[in-house]
């Protein structure tokens, strides 16, 4: 499906992998972040996609970016670990990158950025080194995004966990090949955002085809659907 997929579109193969109560629910429960993450290291992609909201949900205080932090790190190009590639046209994550760029477990952040981000920031990311790619106008074109990170960098999958936006972009824009869903034993009873919450659709839906159900045990299940297109 891989080669198919890439020689057709010239584009990755976008993954939309989630951990969701069987309510749809994101959040308002716990997670098992061990098997959400072993799943996802297993479907062995070349790049996480994160939303900007995504990682301001996530941040609580980030200590002030120190001298060294400003230089772009050392990657062995042959390293198996992959890219985190950030969306943020608004520039909304100035001054906390640095932060996430030390991870471990990543090569280095890569920036979706439109003609209309502010200028200071993409100042910002060439002096800090940030390998940045500016496509669309007001908004990323993540079509053309999606081509030129497979054209430089190589990529020829990636994988989403972010929220519903992020989430409901990519759906409507038919770019995800796939759906990796984990179901956690939870209904949650409050108003927590939905994986799919306010999606509009062109064709009013989503046709899938069922790849593979498996029981991962502590009564969570995986589901994977491939997006028909």
């Amino acid at each position: 499906m891989n080669a198919e997929h890439n020689i057709q579109t010239g584009l990755p193969r976008i993954i939309l992998h989630n951990t969701i109560s069987l309510d749809g629910s994101l959040k308002g429960f716990e997670a098992d972040l061990n098997i959400h993450y072993s799943i996802a290291s297993s479907l062995k992609s070349d790049a996480y996609l994160v939303g900007s909201q995504t990682i301001l949900d996530a941040t609580e205080e980030v200590p002030q970016e120190t001298k060294e932090e400003t230089h772009r790190p050392y990657y062995d190009p042959t390293d198996i670990k992959p890219f985190w590639v950030v969306v943020d046209s608004r520039s909304r994550l100035k001054g906390i990158l640095h932060y996430y760029r030390q991870m471990e477990y990543i090569k280095d952040i890569i920036v979706l950025i439109s003609h209309a981000t502010p200028k200071d920031y993409q100042e910002y990311l060439e002096e800090r080194d940030y390998p940045f790619i500016k496509t669309g106008g007001d908004k990323v074109d993540l079509k053309e995004a999606f081509r030129e990170l497979k054209a430089a960098y190589h990529i020829e999958t990636i994988i989403t966990d972010s929220g519903p936006g992020l989430n409901n972009v990519l759906l409507k824009q038919n770019l995800v090949d796939e759906l990796s869903l984990v179901v956690a034993p939870y209904i949650v009873a409050r108003a927590e955002p939905k994986i799919f919450v306010g999606l509009e659709l062109d064709n009013h839906q989503v046709r899938l085809k069922a790849l593979d159900t498996q029981n991962l045990g502590k009564d969570h299940l995986w589901l994977r659907y491939k997006v028909r297109k």
